[in-house]
Formats: C-alpha cells, structure tokens, sequence
C-alpha cells in the first residue's frame, strides 16, 4: 500500500473562526456606525419581527439586518424599490462569515432611482399597449407542455422541475438555455422567449419531468 507524502508544515495556521473574527473586529473598527443611502430589495418582515432586506445601488449592495428591537420603533413600513437612509453598524456575521449592516434607524429619502426605472419602463410599455388584453394569451388550465426559460446549470431550474415532478407531473417541460446573468444575458433571453413563439417542441431539447 502507497502512503501519501507528508505535506510541508504550514507556519502558524489559524482557524477558520479566528479569521472570520479579525475580519469582524476590522470591519467594525475601520467603518463602524455610518448613515448610508441606498435602495431597498428583497425586503423580507420576519415574524419574529426582525426585518432583513438589500441595500444597494446600481453595482453594489450589502445585506442588513434590523432586529426586532429597533425595527419596532421605525415610523415607516419598508417596502420593495424604497430609498432609505439608514443608520448602521458593519460588522461580519460569523456563522456564514458574511459582510452585513446591523440596522439602528432607518428614514425615507424617496422612490429608489432603480425603481422608478422600472416604473418608467413599465409606463413605456403600457403606452405601446403591450400589456394589452387583446395581446394576451389565454393560459390553459391544465396545461401539457410547457416552455421554460433558464439557465441549465442553477438552482431555479431543479426547483421547476421537482415542483413539476411533485404537482405536475404529466407536463412535459422544454428547456430553451441561456445565461441568466453578465453582459448579453438580456439580448439570450429576450431571443429565447422569441424563439418560443411559434415554434414547434419537436424542435426543441426535451427533458422529462420523470427523470
């Protein structure tokens, strides 16, 4: 039987929790407490009464938690698309050794600029009448077949097809791939659902719910 080679000694090594705590202590001394402005999203009211939720502009966001003691005192309810200023402490959660803000107080600063593009876009597109009735599909009540538009390698792709195999499982799925993120991810998808539109499913890359 082969034995493996010892390895080098490594000089002094820490564990993982030593240095998740020094990032923690170097986080919380070098930034501390800040009021920083930014944009609410995937805002989520906890039923313990904490509320967690991203703070972020376009190119960047971080993860905040505001626990049940200070949010109960905030004046406003948080909403999706909301632009805030908010009074945190950064700190480095050790558990999953993740960069947050603990949340002290938050104010209203008005609609978040990404939100009212959206609300802008979708305005747009009301007036070229595309969220009209009459250019609207009937969806079928039980449908047999059904097109699915992701990326072949994520999670969201297992979660449709066990929720297929468990609530639907005589729907045949067809998956069109495409990236679903990085530059030219928008231009992949907006030709898939394209391609989608009149096209025969004999002609497209099958997988069965059942496998």
């Amino acid at each position: 039987m082969e034995f493996p080679e010892e390895t080098p000694a490594v000089p002094n090594p820490i564990t993982v929790k030593q240095l998740v705590y020094r990032l923690r202590d170097t986080v919380s001394i070098a930034v501390g407490t800040q009021w920083v402005v930014g944009e609410l999203s995937n805002v989520r009211h906890h039923t313990s009464g904490h509320v967690y939720f991203t703070l972020k502009e376009q190119g960047a966001e971080i993860f905040c938690a505001f626990f049940k003691a200070a949010a109960s005192k905030c004046p406003i309810r948080l909403q999706e698309g909301m632009k805030v200023h908010v009074l945190g402490s950064a700190t480095v959660y050790p558990d999953r050794g993740q960069l947050q803000l603990v949340i002290r107080q938050v104010k209203a600063a008005g609609q978040g600029d990404l939100q009212a593009r959206f609300l802008e876009l979708k305005a747009k597109l009301q007036r070229e009448g595309l969220f009209d009735a009459e250019h609207k599909k009937k969806i079928p009540t039980f449908p047999r077949a059904i097109g699915i538009v992701t990326s072949p390698t994520g999670a969201v792709i297992q979660d449709i097809r066990h929720v297929l195999e468990r609530r639907a499982p005589w729907v045949k799925a067809y998956l069109l791939p495409v990236r679903v993120q990085g530059t030219g991810a928008e231009h992949e998808i907006a030709a898939a659902v394209r391609a989608w539109s009149g096209a025969p499913s004999n002609g497209l890359p099958p997988w069965m719910c059942s496998l």
